[in-house]
């Protein structure tokens, strides 16, 4: 199982969008997909569950509820019991061999992150060693057997880098940064790639503290930047979105950059009403469709090639 956790600082620059989508197009190539919403404006949630929808996910069984159970940095309750499984999108893979369960977030999980820190100070003698258990803890439970039929686990992360996004971190083996083609997303990319490798430097500190193995130690790979809601007025991209497009690299230091990107669309919404991201409902020639697919086949390409590396190594 491959986890990747789709981050930015910044809101509006298509996470959601794209971790729908990408969920979407590998369950439609015939895999196995988790997807999970650890951003409290529950965008993800909302992509496959109308709000109140009859047969939708129980308001019990949201990340909120195993977050509650959690005593001493420890979670009480197993994630697995926590995935719901959207109908809608499910059905339309129907004979495609993939599927899609989704582990709900809720509007609670706002402060979250400062009642658990809380909890760290108040409840526990050593408040480092708390906050490291909590955040390990996501990682723990996606390893346990029960979700171990999926491929690839997709992590939604909030705009912010808090404990519960440091969670998502140290759980993934990858991730994949979403990104709007202007000044002020471009550079704050590279914020979040130079605060991302420092959170590594101490999380690894905190590893050769308290833990007896150097394997708990954690190594994230970026995937790469893909530039979202890019505006076009020819069949390329208008100058100002190339230009800065161009000029990402000067903020992400040995980072790739994905050559497919996606254009802004009236299909995508905040929330979906269909149930079914925008992949599974177009055209194979629809110009949006022909995009994502580019950069669904670019995103398993680079596992293809991390294999083939370790072949041969």
């Amino acid at each position: 199982m491959r986890v990747v956790s789709v981050i930015n600082y910044k809101g509006g620059v298509g996470k959601t969008t794209l971790t729908a989508n990408l969920g979407a197009y590998l369950a439609q190539r015939g895999l196995r997909i988790l997807l999970i919403d650890l951003d409290p404006q529950s965008s993800l949630t909302f992509s496959f569950f109308a709000p109140g929808q009859p047969g939708g996910y129980p308001a019990n069984r949201t990340l909120k509820t195993w977050f509650d159970s959690f005593v001493d940095g420890v979670p009480q309750r197993a994630l697995s019991e926590f995935v719901s499984v959207p109908k809608e999108v499910n059905d339309a893979l129907a004979g495609r061999g993939g599927f899609i369960g989704l582990i709900p977030s809720s509007i609670q999980l706002i402060d979250v992150d400062e009642t658990m820190l809380v909890n760290a100070g108040m409840h526990n003698r050593s408040a480092d060693e708390h906050v490291y258990k909590l955040r390990r803890a996501l990682s723990l439970a996606l390893a346990n057997p029960a979700l171990g039929s999926y491929d690839f686990v997709l992590i939604d992360c909030p705009p912010n880098f808090n404990i519960v996004t440091q969670g998502a971190i140290v759980a993934s083996d990858r991730f994949l940064v979403p990104a709007s083609p202007d000044h002020l997303s471009t550079l704050g990319t590279g914020t979040l790639l130079a605060s991302i490798k420092r959170f590594v430097g101490r999380f690894n500190q905190q590893v050769s503290e308290y833990s007896s193995n150097p394997r708990d130690a954690i190594a994230p790979i970026p995937l790469g930047v893909v530039f979202t809601m890019v505006q076009y007025r020819t069949p390329h991209p208008i100058a100002a979105h190339q230009y800065h497009m161009q000029q990402a690299q000067n903020y992400i230091d040995d980072v790739p950059v994905f050559g497919a990107t996606l254009r802004e669309n009236a299909a995508f919404g905040k929330e979906n009403p269909h149930g079914v991201p925008v992949i599974l409902r177009l055209k194979p020639t629809d110009k949006v469709y022909i995009e994502l697919m580019a950069l669904a086949t670019e995103f398993l390409n680079h596992f293809d090639e991390t294999k083939k590396r370790r072949a041969v190594a």
